[in-house]
Formats: C-alpha cells, structure tokens, sequence
C-alpha cells in the first residue's frame, strides 16, 4: 500500500493575510481598503474649517495684500494730486489695480472652498442690507432736515462714472476687504484664537482698513467715518456668517447705487 501523504498546511500568517485581502476587497458588506478611502475622501466646501486651499494663504498673501493696497493708494494719491487732467483721470484706475493685483495674487495661491460660490439667497440679503444701511446713513445725517443731495447732471449723464461709483468700484473693494484681507486674517487666526476670536479681529480689521482707504482721499466727519465702518462691518458679518463673498459685493453695490439715483432725482428736479 501506497503510504497516505498528508498535504502540507498553510502557515497561519497566510490564511490571515490572505483572509485580510479578501476581508479588504469583497464586494457587499466588507471595510474598504485605505487606499479605497483616501479616493473617495469628501472635498471640503467651506473655507472656514480649512482646507488645502486655504492653507496656502499664509502670511505671504497677507504681505501681499498690505503691499499691492499701500503701492497702489500711494500711486493713486499722486495721481489725484496732479495738475494735469488726463492723469488725474488715472488715480482710481491705479488703486484698482494695486487691489487687484493682491486678490489675483491670493487666488493664485489657493481657490478658498465655497468663497466665490454665489447663491440666491446671498441676493436678497446683499440687497436688504444694502437698502437697510443706506436708511441707517439717512438717519444718522438727519437727512430730513438736510437739502436734497444732487450732482452735476451732466456728470450724472455720464454711465462710466455712475458705472465706476456704483458696480466697478465696490466689486474691488469687496473683492479685496472681504474676499482677500478678512479671509487671510481669520485664517490666520482661527488655530490660535478659535473662530469667535478670530472673526471678531478679522471683521475689525477690515471694516476699520476700509474706513483709512477712504479718509485716505478726503477728510471724513465722525458720523460718515462712522457709518463707512458700520458698512464694512456689515458686509465682514455677512462673509463670516454665510462663507460667501457676493453678498457683500451685492450690499455695497446696492448702497452705493440708491444714493446715485437720488442724487440723479435731485439733479433732474433742480
């Protein structure tokens, strides 16, 4: 008789390793493999719990965003203040650019997650808020016991400038306030500070910017100095709140434009 020959076991380790693989791999009911996971791994949609993009605003973009501001305020000023007409014409054009070149800087470094996503709902705020802080600047001016304001009608005719005064200009500086320089800051910020903290600066910071840009071109009085602060700290609340930035854009376009056309009333009846 032909000895029975007892076929060699599988070491254990194998039948585990291969018991893994399998445990691993199966199709229904099984715990997916991590390289699995890391494929389907979730994107984040809102800038303000982090993210890689938003990781790559450090202090770079912050220095860029001070320098792009302080070169073109500097180049605007002269521009204003020179004799020549043609020039003079330049000065809001150049600190446009120097804004500008800050936020294209910043984008470029990273896309925050959700920042530039625009909803309906970001309308209807950006536009009651905006009708709301132009009837707070009424009656913060006493405005019913103040003359009609009124503008040059030939000026008024001009769509260029109610184009510049109105959609171009708070477009920049929203972009550059609320997208670019109360984002790096809370960034900045959140790990240290938390949240709370670190919204509460960063809205500071940028309303109070957005107040030094302006007097920076013409002296302001307490109460207007006051309520160009309220604004910027308006449209800050709004991007901190919501995680968007076109409703601020739309708050201030929306402010900026009802005073135009009141102003254009007044011109039309004067």
């Amino acid at each position: 008789m032909n000895p029975v020959r007892d076929e060699p076991s599988q070491p254990s380790g194998a039948n585990e390793a291969a018991s893994v693989v399998e445990f691993g791999a199966g199709p229904v009911g099984t715990v997916p493999l991590a390289s699995q996971t890391r494929g389907r791994r979730r994107r984040r949609t809102d800038w303000r719990i982090g993210g890689r993009a938003i990781d790559r605003w450090d202090y770079r973009v912050l220095v860029g965003a001070l320098f792009g501001a302080g070169a073109g305020t500097l180049v605007s000023v002269a521009l204003a203040h020179d004799p020549r007409s043609i020039l003079g014409a330049l000065s809001l054009p150049a600190l446009w650019v120097g804004l500008l070149a800050s936020v294209a800087y910043a984008i470029v470094r990273g896309r925050p997650a959700g920042l530039f996503r625009l909803k309906p709902i970001d309308v209807i705020w950006g536009a009651g808020l905006g009708l709301g802080m132009r009837l707070l600047q009424g009656a913060m001016s006493d405005a019913n016991d103040a003359p009609f304001p009124v503008t040059d009608a030939t000026a008024m005719d001009s769509t260029g400038i109610g184009l510049a005064a109105g959609v171009a200009g708070p477009m920049v500086e929203e972009l550059y306030f609320r997208a670019v320089l109360l984002v790096i800051i809370f960034q900045m910020l959140r790990k240290s500070l938390g949240m709370t903290a670190a919204g509460a600066t960063a809205l500071l910071a940028s309303s109070g910017s957005f107040v030094i840009l302006h007097a920076v071109f013409g002296s302001l009085l307490l109460a207007d100095a006051l309520q160009l602060f309220l604004v910027g700290a308006a449209c800050s609340l709004l991007v901190l709140l919501t995680g968007r930035v076109w409703g601020a854009v739309i708050l201030h376009v929306v402010y900026n434009i009802v005073l135009i056309v009141i102003m254009a009333v007044g011109a039309a009846g004067a």
